[in-house]
């Protein structure tokens, strides 16, 4: 869970924030300016505003409402709804606006993310993807203007494809989830997670504290994003921040290092394909720097020290999801694979098979 961005979502329409229930029955929140400057003060680590009726009225989005918003926070601001040209995200950057998120218009114009992308670098970039699960539980959709229009495009593949265009981040919401705080749609959530490889933030349906630890713990978003319960004061950053903390160290300190001798196996796997690339075995010491780093770190049994995975062959392993087994024991852990595992030049380590019964 480390570096893992809180990140309250202003939902703007005719220039107050609102909040509703699956895009409808907005209620009136507050103004825009005062609400992110609290939000600042309490922890946040970005902000997002969305002009939710901008594009349903085909105008261009608050220009007002981001200069005050800039004026107030130093935190970065994200920018959405209305955005249907470079002109346009040249005014909404030009307010202040750190990233621009574009959403029914990228689906109308894929072109636009390489434009925008091409002219303001893919990390001013956000595409903002509203999936919806088909009738049939097959899958998910892409849903535009605020919902109303269900496009059947795949959701994961449309993700994929915006990140080919440029896209440095997404920006996903359930529409089944959104507003009914009944938690983050982690299966929808984990395969856009598994898609791409640029930053997801998750958002959609956060209704109590477990559901942050939970989205956190079981997929490999960069962020999540809620607002109801910020909003209405259910619960605040600083408390989702320390409830975070402290179910990570309550996980890190049920690890039993003392049945392996002061250590446990750590099993890799591709987190793209699930492959299974090598076992490695950390002490307490090579964990917590693979926790501080983000990077993977073994102990030797052979030559008694730490090891660094990439530290000489650059074949680096970075740490996406680290799930510890039933008997605590035992660390799987995903990881992003620069070139192979294997020190003998195989991608995994198991390349040889002694029985096949499949």
């Amino acid at each position: 869970m480390k570096n893992k961005r809180i990140i309250p979502c202003l939902d703007v329409n005719k220039g107050r924030v609102v909040k509703g229930v699956k895009f409808t029955n907005l209620k009136d929140v507050g103004d825009p300016a005062k609400i992110a400057e609290f939000y600042e003060k309490e922890g946040a680590d970005e902000i997002v505003l969305l002009d939710i009726s901008a594009t349903s009225e085909e105008r261009e989005t608050m220009i007002d409402v981001i200069k005050k918003v800039a004026k107030n926070v130093s935190i970065p601001i994200t920018v959405g709804g209305g955005i249907r040209t470079v002109e346009d995200a040249k005014k909404v950057i030009e307010a202040g606006a750190n990233k621009i998120s574009i959403n029914s218009a990228a689906v109308r114009t894929p072109n636009l993310i390489k434009k925008i992308s091409d002219e303001f670098g893919k990390e001013a970039l956000v595409v903002a993807i509203d999936g919806k699960r088909n009738k049939d539980d097959n899958g998910w959709s892409v849903v535009i203007s605020g919902g109303e229009i269900d496009t059947r495009l795949d959701v994961f593949k449309w993700a994929k494809k915006a990140e080919e265009l440029g896209a440095g981040e997404i920006l996903l919401t359930s529409k089944d989830a959104d507003g009914t705080k009944e938690g983050y749609d982690i299966e929808l959530t984990d395969g856009v997670c598994k898609t791409v490889d640029i930053p997801v933030i998750a958002s959609g349906g956060c209704g109590k504290l477990q559901d942050f630890g939970d989205i956190f713990e079981k997929t490999t978003v960069s962020g999540a994003l809620a607002a109801s319960m910020f909003h209405f004061r259910e619960v605040t950053i600083k408390e989702v921040k320390d409830y975070i903390d402290f179910r990570k160290k309550e996980l890190i300190n049920k690890i039993d290092f003392k049945k392996g001798s002061g250590l446990v196996p750590a099993i890799i796997q591709d987190f793209k394909n699930g492959q299974v690339l090598m076992l490695g075995y950390m002490n307490k010491e090579s964990f917590n720097k693979t926790i501080e780093t983000g990077i993977t770190w073994f102990w030797s049994r052979s030559r008694n020290e730490l090891w660094n995975k990439g530290a000489t062959s650059g074949n680096t392993q970075y740490v996406k999801l680290i799930s510890m087994d039933c008997d605590n024991d035992t660390l799987l852990i995903k990881v992003e694979q620069i070139g192979n595992a294997c020190h003998k030049g195989h991608r995994s380590c198991f390349y040889r098979n002694i029985d096949g019964r499949i």
